[in-house]
């Protein structure tokens, strides 16, 4: 999580504000709910419980949890390898953000939050 400036999935998940890549807006507009399978408090407790080294199998993240969630019928085989599409950074938003910011990390999450919080104070004054 260092990497990408979290220090917990707490972070991890207020992070996604800067991309959107929860907002359900546009959702809503169309009558749908999303889901996100992986998201669930849940899933990212148990997840959160599994060994470093246990994450990361063959290549491939989340082995253990992908790999109970097929042997228990919980999800396809399909849909818990598949291919990941739906968390991208697609508009780079967190990387525009830093560059007019002169952030050197397009993860700066904490320092973009503070600027808001201050550009929004001073609008009350």
């Amino acid at each position: 999580m260092q990497v990408v400036g979290s220090r917990d999935a707490k972070d991890l998940i207020e992070r996604t504000v800067w991309s959107g890549e929860f907002s359900p807006y546009i959702y809503w507009e169309y009558g749908l709910t999303p889901i996100h399978l992986y998201w669930h408090p849940k899933v990212i407790q148990t997840a959160m419980r599994i060994p470093i080294e246990m994450n990361f199998q063959d290549g491939q993240d989340k082995a253990v949890l992908r790999k109970m969630a097929v042997d228990k019928k919980i999800l396809p085989k399909e849909v818990a390898y598949r291919k990941k599409l739906g968390m991208t950074n697609g508009t780079s938003i967190n990387q525009i953000l830093s560059d007019q910011l002169n952030l050197s990390s397009p993860h700066a999450y904490r320092e973009k939050n503070r600027y808001t919080i201050n550009k929004f104070q001073e609008s009350l004054r």
